[in-house]
């Protein structure tokens, strides 16, 4: 899989979220957890997780960012996905 092919559509202090452009597939990446999803199922996925996000804004009334110096390690996309020389053995 060649690397030009990931496009990077958000990040934030603690990942990213990719799309796949030949495989028309969003990857969201978070520490050493990569979640593959087809562009339909990320959306259903997003609202998910805003919808959580407001209920636990509810819930707490003393949310602290992440300090940049906090930030974890981003592992590198290549190290979750095999080449397509690799698949085809």
């Amino acid at each position: 899989m060649d690397v030009n092919d990931f496009q990077t559509i958000g990040e934030c202090e603690i990942g990213y979220t990719w799309k796949v452009a030949s495989e028309n597939k969003v990857v969201v990446n978070i520490g050493k957890v990569a979640l593959y999803f087809e562009v339909d199922e990320f959306f259903v996925f997003a609202k998910m997780i805003d919808d959580s996000a407001q209920n636990l804004m509810g819930e707490r009334k003393d949310v602290t960012p992440i300090k940049k110096e906090e930030k974890p390690k981003i592992a590198s996309i290549a190290k979750f996905r095999a080449s397509k020389d690799n698949d085809e053995e």
